[in-house]
């Protein structure tokens, strides 16, 4: 029997069911692409396994808006069928913009920066994909990038899209969690998609869900700051963005060459100038090729970065303190070249910070802020979710640092520069 739906097997969910006419989106080569993209970038360098893809996420958050928009139904707060359409389409195609190893070239690869701003452009422009969304409704490409951009009318799609609880993060906490090994990313996600509702098109964590929602948040305040920012995948991703650096700076100086130094399909990221077919066309395999051609490069720099990469000899991590004199940071530069590094390519900062729920209170900014998770008090009255949580307001507030990232001959005088004596820890 053909049936009318295609069944995905999926390590988190279980099976997806995708109706047969949504196939066409899926089988375009802008969909399929997705399957060359890591879902965790680089921290396969840390968690071996996570080398899990965007296109299984995308199948993922695609299975969660149907649940929730069943739960909805079910709860007499239905979406229309313009709704679910519109929806389904942005839960499969909202990282379709994204470049190479996720986010870690992101806004390096041409006059877009941000994958929504690509993704946005690729559903409107891609021929192929533009088509098939079109063969529904011939408004559908505008529909589903006014979604994801968050100027839609569609204003309760977008919260499950792109919320503060939504199908997007609901889905990668739970992959990235199974693919990494580590168990920070899980929770109930069942239980709190029963307990949500719509008061007034805010979405609305009732009271009795509300330790399911504080699960959810701590999942996502763990999975940042174990998995996300770890700090040896952050070196990874700055280092590639200094060979990246790199690698622009010979180009421009005519000594990165097409064909023989470099894929002829990186030319227009090189010069900026990146047409829809040019960023569909790159995916990871061809940064890895890349990194392959640049170990034998002439160009000490840009070779020896390359293979630092393939060989797992990272530049080691050095966390400032807090009230780091920036003055220090000439004392370093010097000390990097005295070690031989030309310190604009080998002293790498990074600035990592991270609010697991980013809450308003009353009074300071005059209105609730953009997708506000609320619940509701004893007295039934709706509130900031905060309010009613100790857990939650005491994981709101902003943590994060200053990370150098230096070869590992130099970080031991590094951390005395900024420590004295005072013994290194980590």
């Amino acid at each position: 029997m053909n049936r009318p739906y295609k069944l995905f097997r999926d390590p988190v969910h279980g099976f997806i069911r995708v109706d047969r006419d949504f196939l066409a989106i899926i089988d375009t080569y802008a969909f399929q692409r997705l399957r060359r993209l890591s879902q965790l970038g680089t921290s396969y360098i840390t968690y071996h396994g996570g080398e899990h893809t965007r296109f299984g996420h995308s199948l993922g958050v695609f299975h969660l808006f149907n649940k929730l928009a069943d739960h909805f139904a079910e709860i007499g707060q239905p979406f229309n069928d313009e709704e679910i359409l519109a929806g389904c389409c942005a839960a499969l195609l909202h990282d379709i913009g994204h470049g190479p190893l996720s986010h870690t070239l992101e806004g390096l690869l041409g006059e877009y920066g941000r994958h929504e701003q690509w993704s946005m452009r690729i559903i409107q422009e891609d021929p192929e994909l533009s088509g098939a969304l079109r063969q529904f409704d011939p408004q559908l490409p505008e529909q589903v990038s006014a979604i994801l951009a968050g100027t839609s009318s569609m204003k309760r799609v977008e919260m499950l899209i792109s919320g503060q609880i939504d199908a997007d993060r609901m889905d990668y906490l739970m992959r990235d969690s199974l693919f990494t090994g580590a168990m920070y990313g899980r929770f109930d996600y069942e239980r709190l998609i029963e307990m949500l509702s719509f008061h007034h098109d805010e979405l609305v964590v009732a009271r009795k869900g509300l330790s399911t929602a504080e699960a959810y948040l701590m999942a996502r305040y763990n999975m940042y700051w174990q998995v996300y920012l770890h700090r040896t995948t952050r070196g990874l991703e700055c280092m590639l963005k200094s060979i990246w650096k790199r690698a622009q700076h010979l180009y421009r100086e005519g000594q990165l060459r097409e064909h023989q130094d470099v894929s002829s399909r990186f030319i227009p990221f090189l010069t900026g100038n990146v047409t829809v077919n040019e960023y569909l066309a790159l995916d990871d395999t061809d940064i890895y090729v890349a990194l392959k051609d640049f170990t034998n490069h002439s160009d000490p720099i840009l070779a020896d970065m390359a293979d630092r990469i393939l060989h797992r000899r990272l530049l080691k991590p050095v966390q400032l303190p807090s009230d780091y004199n920036p003055t220090a940071t000439l004392e370093v530069n010097r000390l990097i070249h005295q070690y031989g590094y030309d310190p604009e390519y080998y002293l790498l900062f990074d600035q990592s910070s991270n609010i697991a729920y980013d809450y308003y209170i009353a009074g300071e900014e005059g209105g609730w802020k953009h997708n506000t998770i609320f619940t509701t008090n004893q007295y039934g009255e709706i509130v900031e979710i905060s309010r009613q949580s100790d857990t939650i307001r005491a994981i709101s507030h902003p943590r994060g640092g200053t990370t150098l990232f230096v070869p590992e001959e130099c970080r031991q005088a590094v951390h005395t520069i900024y420590y004295g004596n005072q013994r290194e820890g980590g």
